[in-house]
Parts: structure tokens; sequence; C-alpha cells
């Protein structure tokens, strides 16, 4: 059994750091599924926990071992579970976009709203008047 999200999603395998930014496709190619996405300005794949049936065909596939069971996720990618999980609509699998939320490594999804404010900026891209 997997992790479970906060929005009920049983995430089985996650996709953790090691593929942000090699984005090889190796473990969708061979998914029986279909379950591994991306989108052109996500720098990974994702495993989408309703789709996922557990099989593990993706594990050994994956050049760069960026795949684990959800409950053997080294310490440091732990919140690669839940980055993989909020890629997905609450309800609706993929919708389309990745969903920024909090701790998403700066570019993971190349959307303006993942990036932290830049230094003297208000938040807007504005930057602050301190006149």
């Amino acid at each position: 059994m997997g992790i479970i999200l906060e929005r009920g999603h049983d995430v089985i395998y996650v996709i953790a750091e090691p593929c942000v930014g090699v984005k090889d496709g190796s473990c969708a190619d061979v998914c029986p599924v279909d379950c591994i996405h991306t989108t052109p300005q996500a720098d990974m794949y994702f495993i989408d926990p309703d789709e996922c049936i557990d099989c593990g065909v993706c594990v050994p596939e994956c050049p760069v071992d960026a795949i684990y069971p959800a409950d053997e996720l080294p310490g440091p990618w732990e919140d690669f579970t839940r980055i993989n999980g909020d890629f997905f609509g609450p309800d609706d699998g993929l919708s389309g976009a990745p969903v920024p939320r909090r701790g998403i490594p700066p570019g993971l999804t190349g959307d303006a709203e993942a990036q932290p404010p830049a230094e003297g900026s208000n938040g807007d891209g504005r930057l602050e008047d301190h006149s």
C-alpha cells in the first residue's frame, strides 16, 4: 500500500529529484497503463496515483534511478510524494498543467508562479519603491 495524500490519492510509486532536468521518458514508454505523464513546461515526469497499478515495470527502466515505492523514498526526496500528486488535478486526473505548491524546486514546472519572488520584488514582478 502507498502513502495517502490529503485529497485521498494512494501514491504507490514516486518519481524523485534525479529525474529533474533529465526527463528521459523510458519509464513512460514501458508503462502498461500510461500513467506516467509530463508537460512541455515540466522538467520531469509524474506518476498519476489514480492510474498506477503498482506493477513496478517503470522502476528498472529509469536510467537515473528516480522511481521509488512511496514508502521507500529517501528522506531528502520525501516532498516528491506530494509534488507527484499535486501535478494532477484534485479529482479529474491530469489537469493539463502542473499545480504549483510550496516546496516545488524552482524551475520544476516552468511556471512563473512556482518561482520565488526576486529579491527586492513585491511579489508581482515589480520592484519595490524605496524612495
